[in-house]
């Protein structure tokens, strides 16, 4: 839970996080971990537009967990979380590739 979220809601009027909502993110998570450590933080700050998009939607999913929406809309926002991470990364790459070339 963020910080803010504690102060939009009285504490009884909080709904707990869904724990499959949880476990799948957890999964999802380490099922690409590998591609989140080789994103290099310098690279993701010079390409802002994917550092917003996946910021965007991971705070997406922390707000579809405590809203409790239904596991399959919760997974295809997950989906493109990951696809995101994952276009993130190739186009790394591919840019390091490339300025190997030259």
């Amino acid at each position: 839970m963020k910080v803010r979220d504690l102060h939009a809601r009285p504490l009884e009027t909080q709904q707990q996080p869904s724990p499959v909502h949880h476990d799948l993110y957890r999964q999802a998570a380490e099922a690409i971990a590998d591609d989140c450590w080789s994103i290099d933080p310098a690279w993701l700050l010079d390409h802002p537009e994917f550092y917003e998009q996946i910021k965007a939607l991971d705070d997406q999913l922390t707000t579809m967990e405590h809203a409790g929406v239904n596991e399959g809309e919760y997974r295809a926002t997950l989906a493109r979380l990951i696809s995101c991470i994952q276009d993130a990364r190739a186009e790394q790459s591919r840019e390091v590739s490339e300025r190997a070339r030259q």
